[in-house]
């Protein structure tokens, strides 16, 4: 039937915003579930921090504003998991490194500010930071996972060697919450203790021992 006049101009008026409102849908809600495969993951971590300025003995270096750490790229190994859509990844990598930026401290009278004190670094309450995650998982590519890691960091020990681990969230691929749990190794975990301990030296880099450190996702309960 052909509508004419008025009746035609009030049935436009109903389907165009129809029209609209499905096109609006769409990717929201390929955006709200997150994509990619589902379940819970873990991997080892191959990873490392290199500090700028270099971390030292005592306070720190003064004059400068902030502690500037930054992670991997990271290398994700030897995956398993339960897995309730997609494929269990063979490995993963972090898609570039990230920059995890730390103000520096009041240490010196009159307000004075240093950073990357060794004894100071290990107190400290690292900010929020976001690192990305690509997945090998054979012929097709997976969606990447967009971590979040909260506030915090909590250092410990895993017998003599340093520990560092974070949570937070994930969406994309993995969706839920993430934890990273970093372990030093022997060497780096020595330059740590030496540091504190006040002998002459500095700290560039520390590097994860990549058989000991792991990184978990959990699917939302």
């Amino acid at each position: 039937m052909v509508l004419s006049g008025k009746l035609a101009r009030v049935a436009a008026a109903i389907v165009i915003p129809a029209a609209a409102f499905l096109v609006a849908i769409g990717p929201a809600s390929a955006a709200t579930d997150g994509g990619g495969a589902k379940g819970s993951l873990t991997c080892l971590l191959a990873s490392s921090f290199t500090f700028t300025p270099p971390l030292s003995p005592g306070i720190g270096t003064t004059g400068v504003t902030q502690e500037v750490v930054t992670m991997g790229p990271a290398v994700l190994s030897g995956c398993t998991g339960s897995i309730t859509v997609g494929s269990l990844p063979v490995s993963g990598t972090q898609t570039k490194a990230t920059t995890i930026k730390i103000k520096a401290l009041k240490h010196l009278p009159g307000g004075g500010k240093a950073a990357g004190g060794c004894p100071a670094f290990l107190g400290l309450n690292w900010p929020k930071f976001k690192p990305k995650y690509g997945w090998t998982t054979g012929a097709t590519p997976d969606a990447k996972t967009k971590a979040s890691v909260a506030k915090g960091g909590t250092w410990g020990a895993d017998g003599s060697l340093f520990t560092l681990t974070f949570s937070g969230t994930a969406r994309g691929s993995f969706a839920g919450s993430v934890a990273i749990n970093a372990v030093f190794d022997s060497a780096s975990s020595d330059a740590f203790h030496t540091c504190i301990g006040g002998s002459p030296g500095t700290i560039s880099s520390a590097e994860f021992d990549s058989s000991l450190s792991t990184i978990t996702f959990t699917p939302p309960a």
